[in-house]
């Protein structure tokens, strides 16, 4: 799978392989495989992509490709806003006062 932001960006791609999950397919059969993900990205139209691949990536022996499968919204967020694309968890710590002008 693949997720593209609104301009076409790759934002996060894996694999089931990458994931350690591997299986065989029959010619004439379905398949249903699900991802699930946690989505810290921000708000916005993102996209999704699909693959079913012998090798490592598409590239190697790329059986079926679907270019923006299915779409998806990120209406709102919970918790701190954050400007981009991931949602990251910075902390500070303190603020001291110094000399430098």
């Amino acid at each position: 799978i693949l997720i593209k932001d609104k301009f076409g960006q790759d934002i996060f791609g894996t694999t089931s392989k990458n994931l350690g999950f591997e299986y065989n397919v029959q010619k004439n059969k379905s398949y249903k495989i699900a991802f699930e993900q946690d989505l810290n990205i921000g708000i916005g139209m993102y996209y999704i992509s699909t693959a079913l691949t012998i090798g490592e990536n598409h590239l190697d022996h790329c059986l079926h490709w679907l270019d923006f499968s299915t779409d998806f919204e990120i209406a709102g967020i919970q918790g701190n806003m954050f400007t981009g694309i991931n949602k990251l968890y910075p902390k500070i710590s303190k603020m001291e006062e110094t000399n430098d002008k």
